[in-house]
């Protein structure tokens, strides 16, 4: 019997894969420009300038982001010290703060004033349950008031994605325990080379994420739900990501 990789913390799992993150976002090539797409839009109509991306990765998107706006400038938020170093290839100056933990004034001082913070492609599951608020409060932290937050997650009652009884046993799993969302912690796997490596990511649901921007101090203004293989704008919220634009309240 193959044994299972041991799971690694995040920031290990994603210095092992910075490497070969445009791999990963090629893959999801549809999904990831549409989401690129109305953050850009969003950007435009709101006319930031300063902006912050939060688990900005390899600052390939950020650079994307930049390159479509005028008088633009993001600033890269990261924990992996590889995926930094990836950042600068594509002229992203990535800070390394973990968003997680209590902000120093320092932090805010130096970070903060932002227009618009991006949270994207799941940052937030990367983060254990009893610090995901502290994350989002630091989030508002850094924005100026109006500031917007743009954050997707992955829906884990995404029929199209998952598949139906996965999406419907999760969907009975929330009924009968409304205020337990340990169910959505999974297991993700990459190879890197000659070896699996493995880490542990949560999967959201429409309520849990609406109800943490709400206690965190955020209002929310739009909601998308996204396919995740065509990148289409969905109606069913069953039938896609989570994208939403939420405001500093």
């Amino acid at each position: 019997m193959m044994q299972s990789p041991l799971l690694e913390s995040a920031i290990t799992f994603y210095d092992q894969i910075a490497p070969f993150y445009s791999q990963e976002l090629a893959a999801r090539a549809e999904y990831v420009g549409s989401i690129n797409r109305l953050v850009i839009e969003a950007l435009s109509r709101s006319g930031s300038s300063k902006i912050i991306d939060i688990g900005c990765g390899n600052g390939e998107r950020a650079r994307t982001i930049a390159d479509n706006l005028d008088g633009v400038e993001i600033t890269g938020i990261d924990t992996s010290a590889e995926m930094a170093k990836q950042a600068s290839l594509y002229d992203i100056n990535v800070i390394n703060i973990d968003i997680a933990q209590e902000l120093t004034q320092d932090d805010v001082d130096s970070v903060g004033g932002n227009d618009a913070a991006l949270c994207l492609w799941n940052v937030l599951g990367h983060i254990k349950e009893a610090k995901r608020q502290v994350a989002l409060m630091n989030m508002k932290r850094l924005l100026d008031p109006n500031g917007q937050l743009m954050i997707d997650v992955n829906n884990r009652h995404n029929r199209a994605a998952y598949g139906l009884r996965p999406a419907l046993r999760n969907t009975l799993k929330d009924f009968v325990s409304r205020n337990d969302n340990r169910h959505g912690d999974f297991p993700i796997s990459r190879n890197v080379g000659e070896k699996t490596i493995a880490t542990e990511t949560h999967i959201f649901s429409w309520r849990e994420l609406l109800l943490l921007l709400e206690k965190s101090g955020f209002n929310v203004l739009e909601t998308y739900s996204v396919n995740y293989e065509t990148g289409e704008i969905e109606w069913l919220k069953s039938a896609g990501q989570i994208f939403i634009i939420a405001e500093k309240g």
